[in-house]
């Protein structure tokens, strides 16, 4: 019997995580052009509904290029420091799991460089792990 396409009679934490990824999926390609980013920053479930809370980041532009946020900002001041890291947006593997770069935090002198994954995990690593996967 398949049950793909069965109507949900309840909803459980993996029914709930797919809705989730596939709303911010939806929107984020809706507003791909358009200089807005989404986030997903909370949910709640119980057996029967969903909540989530999504952040929406406009990305500011001068004369047509993107302006730099703080982590960006703070990651190139830790690439002139360590010339070998990645560029923001590259991606690395680490284990089985891909990371993409998308800034730092000087403030955390251990784990310094922010990353997310394809499902929109955020991680933060040390400066010695990024190099070594990157290469």
């Amino acid at each position: 019997m398949d049950t793909t396409n069965a109507p949900l009679t309840s909803i459980n934490r993996n029914t709930a995580s797919m809705i989730c990824n596939e709303a911010l999926a939806v929107l984020n390609k809706h507003f791909a052009g358009r200089n807005v980013q989404f986030t997903r920053t909370s949910g709640t479930y119980n057996g029967t509904s969903v909540n989530v809370k999504f952040t929406a980041t406009v990305q500011k532009t001068i004369s047509g290029e993107r302006v730099k946020n703080d982590e960006e900002k703070q990651y190139d001041i830790l690439r002139r420091r360590y010339p070998q890291l990645p560029e923001i947006g590259r991606q690395f593997t680490s284990g089985n799991e891909c990371y993409r770069v998308i800034g730092a935090s000087l403030r955390s002198p251990k784990y310094p460089i922010k990353c997310v994954t394809s499902n929109n995990k955020h991680y933060k690593f040390a400066v010695d792990l990024v190099v070594l996967c990157s290469k």
